[in-house]
């Protein structure tokens, strides 16, 4: 894995990023956007939907260069590891041969049996992807993420479309990943709730370009926030920030 000290903290500057189609008028999504994130750090995007949170997911992932800015240092140094909404398996190939695609190929032979069993998917190895549950789907989608040791982990709705029982054992068993290893996270989910159970900082978006209306850090420890912390916590913002965040079940505005 890459030296944190070297990579960290990452910083993206997007002078603006604007959409050109054919026959339609220029989409400015992002202006004077700017985002670090930090070593060891989960940082949550919460903002309304169609104002550029995936697009800032697919400029730090290095999948839209069409921008005028930068990110410091450069992504080639950055090992990323994607998990986005849909699991994206190919249904022709098993779980494992699933897994393997993501690594160089001179390293597509090594042993994987520790991930798999970190992320009790040994006995899935050999299954193709029709026979998995949503959930299970899920997990080698984090298993190709995690494969090639990445320092950066980003998240696009990773627990969508999931049942509360499924998406609560997902979370615990990244998160515990994601501290054994001090992997720095950026997740985007309209799940405020979701958040405020994993993140260390919350960067809340309004309007269109994408707007940064607050940067809140959450010293409370990840094992300390207890159903009742969350719900509290849950009402401050939503009473700070109502434009953004809302206490009923689809907490931020779609």
């Amino acid at each position: 894995m890459e030296d944190a000290g070297v990579l960290f903290p990452l910083r993206l500057d997007v002078d603006r990023k604007t959409y050109r189609r054919r026959g339609m008028p220029p989409l400015e999504v992002l202006r004077d956007f700017h985002l670090t994130i930090k070593d060891g750090e989960t940082l949550c995007l919460i903002g309304p939907s169609g104002i550029g949170k995936t697009t800032i997911l697919r400029i730090v992932m290095g999948l839209d260069r069409d921008f005028e800015g930068g990110i410091r240092p450069s992504l080639h140094k950055l090992r990323i590891g994607p998990v986005f909404q849909e699991p994206r398996l190919l249904p022709w190939r098993t779980v494992e041969e699933n897994v393997r695609l993501a690594l160089p190929i001179g390293e597509r032979h090594r042993s994987l049996d520790d991930l798999f069993g970190n992320l009790r998917l040994s006995e899935w190895r050999r299954r193709y992807p029709g026979e998995l549950s949503g959930g299970l789907a899920r997990r080698v989608a984090l298993a190709r993420a995690l494969v090639i040791d990445p320092a950066l982990l980003v998240f696009d709705e990773p627990f969508v479309s999931l049942d509360e029982h499924a998406a609560a054992d997902l979370r615990a068993t990244i998160f515990d990943v994601v501290a054994q290893k001090r992997l720095s996270v950026l997740m985007v989910t309209h799940n405020i709730r979701e958040a405020l159970a994993v993140a260390d900082r919350l960067v809340l978006l309004a309007s269109r370009p994408a707007t940064v209306i607050a940067d809140i850090m959450i010293p409370t420890p990840r094992n300390l926030r207890s159903e009742s912390w969350v719900e509290t916590m849950l009402t401050k913002l939503a009473a700070a920030h109502p434009q953004t965040i809302s206490t009923g079940r689809a907490e931020a505005q779609r």
